[in-house]
């Protein structure tokens, strides 16, 4: 009696995963939605992300004030 219990639960498992199975399938239309960018860049106009250019004014030490 408990392996026809066990059984029939298998069955009832696997019947119910196909059900889910078939749901989730994708349908095949074929129409694909066109993605189109918030901020749409032209091909031209990509950002630079490179380092900037080296300022030595940068990187120096500020002047020494007298104290006169």
């Amino acid at each position: 009696r408990i392996k026809q219990i066990k059984t029939n639960k298998k069955e009832a498992v696997t019947s119910e995963r196909k059900k889910r199975a078939e749901h989730l399938k994708p349908s095949s239309s074929g129409d694909e939605a066109k993605v189109i960018p918030f901020n749409a860049v032209e091909a031209d106009d990509q950002e630079d992300y490179s380092l900037p250019t080296y300022v030595p004014e940068l990187f120096q030490d500020p002047p020494e004030k007298d104290e006169s």
